[in-house]
Order: C-alpha cells, then structure tokens, then sequence
C-alpha cells in the first residue's frame, strides 16, 4: 500500500508524478488500484480528470 498526495491535481504532488510515471521511487503498473478518498475542492474539477486519466 502506499499513501500518496495531491487529490486534487497538483502538478508537483507524488500522485502526478505517480500517475505520469516520474516518480523516482514508485512505477504504477496496470491492474494497479489507485483509491481517491478526498472529495473535490471547487474548481478542481479539471485537474483531476486529468489526473485520473494519465
């Protein structure tokens, strides 16, 4: 399990760079499970689908 920040899309927070495979520790691979348990902050709608689409 890990535990990784930036639910809301921000651009330098380990579940970004998650996503993007630029973590220098962690590589997500596919059937990996990621768990959003933070509800969205108005506005960041975008960022996220974003996230959650990378």
């Amino acid at each position: 399990m890990i535990i990784a920040t930036g639910s809301q899309g921000e651009p330098r927070a380990a579940l970004q760079r998650l996503a993007q495979g630029r973590h220098p520790f962690v590589d997500l691979q596919p059937g990996d499970n990621v768990i959003f348990s933070a509800k969205a902050i108005p506005g960041n709608e975008r960022p996220i689908e974003q996230l959650k689409s990378a």
